[in-house]
């Protein structure tokens, strides 16, 4: 039997029904893609701004600030006394300065330049030694020999020209620890003296120095060391600021002209090295060796 008026008439306004249901969900599917495309948007837009300004901080160049206690060869010169401020043409040069008359760059110039052939009371030894904050065998030098070291410049038979170097940052998981200790050495080289060469027996101490590879010291842990070695807390306050950052970078490149090649440590004896032929780690070897340098 066909069916009545009235049932057309119901089945008709089913389907309109069905068929308008259908269309209002997909406008509201419509509606939710759109909102959530836009608040992509609006989140990408964001990150890229982000990104930009992060970027555009941390490009930002280093402060070109050249410490007035360098030596033309990036080194620090402690004498008995205490620190050694280079002689006029015998510091490192400014940024953009002419080079500083004497300084020669390279192996040959090392056995002429100052500190080398400073006038020094007593005649003492100039014993040069390289090192990496990083640089494990830099920690076993100061462990074993540091003490001798300090015990010769003391007596005022030698001079120390020290020289932090930053090359090892790439082993520190990001954190540039080398520059970090470095700059804080150069800082207290700068203000406070009387604490250098404390600062790095701390940073090199046994069960402190950290492993290459790691992240190395928090710089609150590398400021609580400073000021275990007698440094100012106003001084040590301004290790994060970086100061010395650019130069410790040009201090690293000149030792790489100086040398050739850099291998930590590296001790000179009046410009001359002795890291291949003599056993630097043994005190007895060591102090042999300065007291050949000074008979000549």
């Amino acid at each position: 039997m066909a069916p009545s008026s009235k049932d057309r008439r119901e089945q008709a306004k089913a389907a309109a029904d069905a068929l308008r249901a259908k269309q209002a969900k997909a406008a509201q599917r419509q509606r939710t893609i759109a909102i959530v495309s836009l608040v992509v948007g609006i989140v990408v837009v964001v990150s890229l701004v982000l990104v930009i300004l992060n970027n555009g901080t941390s490009a930002a160049p280093a402060a070109q600030v050249t410490p007035t206690v360098a030596t033309g060869h990036g080194g620090i010169v402690f004498d008995r006394s205490g620190l050694v401020t280079p002689p006029d043409g015998a510091g490192a040069a400014a940024p953009g300065a002419s080079p500083s008359s004497g300084v020669t760059l390279g192996p040959a110039g090392l056995t002429s330049d100052w500190p080398q052939n400073g006038d020094f009371a007593g005649n003492p030894v100039v014993v040069s030694v390289y090192f990496d904050p990083m640089c494990p065998y830099c920690g076993h030098f100061e462990q074993q020999s540091g003490k001798l070291l300090d015990q010769l410049r003391a007596s005022g038979e030698i001079v120390i020209d020290s020289h932090p170097l930053s090359f090892l940052d790439r082993s520190s998981a990001g954190t540039n620890y080398s520059t970090r200790v470095a700059n804080a050495a150069w800082t207290l080289a700068e203000k406070a003296p009387d604490a250098y060469f404390g600062f790095l027996e701390g940073v090199f101490a046994d069960g402190v120095q950290p492993q290459e590879g790691t992240a190395g010291l928090t710089d609150d842990q590398i400021a609580q060391i400073a000021l275990s070695a007698g440094a100012p807390k106003d001084v040590v306050d301004t290790f994060t600021d970086g100061t010395y950052t650019w130069w410790v970078a040009q201090a690293t490149d000149i030792a790489s002209q100086d040398l050739g090649s850099i291998a930590t440590p590296d001790v000179m004896l009046n410009g001359v090295s002795i890291s291949k032929t003599v056993d630097i780690y043994d005190p007895t070897a060591l102090k042999a060796a300065i007291d050949a340098a000074a008979k000549g």
